[in-house]
């Protein structure tokens, strides 16, 4: 049995921490933990604290089961990142951005998720991924056409997807670290993803000069 000096230190996680681990609100982990499914305990004051290496068997289990794939568990917490990171850094978005109507903020969001998913399936794959290019260059072209159709400038297309791009990579980062230290895979991911996003930023502006 390994001594008090050798014992790795667990890390706790507060209920919302945990929920962005696991990628799900934290309605639903709370829910979870009430039916015994995930392991918890209460602080004096009541709060719950969640022991990564807990919530780390527990994705194991959802994916023997066929629930949780590896990447889709880095795709949710990444979302759930992401999420928290453009809440908190709105106000970094350029000022001169026009007022976009229900539709059209509709349509950001939806090629913002859609984007974000080809970004986890690409830099998880150890071939090419010409596939998940392809559909990011498909999905980047409606992006630059839908920014010039809203009256951005192409500075402020490129400066708005920049802050996408760079809350993504800053998100998937933060969202690997909680699995685990800082590794070679974890840096060939970043790597890849770092390469995705140049060439949809590449794509985003020719199909944005294209509309000109």
């Amino acid at each position: 049995m390994a001594s008090a000096e050798t014992r790795p230190v667990e890390r706790w996680l507060d209920l919302s921490e945990a929920a962005v681990y696991l990628g799900v609100h934290f309605t639903t982990l709370r829910r979870w933990s009430d039916a015994g499914e995930v392991a918890c305990i209460r602080t004096p004051g009541g709060r719950r604290r969640y022991a990564l290496s807990d919530l780390q068997r527990f994705l194991e289990r959802l994916r023997q089961a066929g629930r949780y794939s590896p990447v889709e568990a880095l795709e949710a917490r990444t979302l759930a990142l992401a999420r928290q990171e453009l809440r908190a850094h709105y106000a970094a978005l350029p000022t001169s951005l026009p007022e976009f109507d229900e539709e059209a903020r509709a349509r950001f969001r939806d090629s913002g998720q859609k984007l974000l998913g080809l970004l986890i399936q690409f830099g998880s794959r150890s071939d090419a991924g010409e596939a998940f290019l392809d559909e990011g260059r498909r999905l980047a072209a409606g992006y630059g056409a839908l920014c010039r159709q809203a009256g951005m400038s192409v500075s402020d297309t490129v400066r708005a997807f920049l802050f996408f791009g760079h809350s993504m990579l800053h998100t998937v980062q933060e969202a690997g670290a909680l699995s685990g230290p800082y590794d070679e895979e974890g840096l060939r991911l970043y790597q890849r993803m770092s390469a995705f996003l140049d060439t949809i930023l590449l794509a985003t502006v020719e199909s944005y000069c294209t509309c000109l």
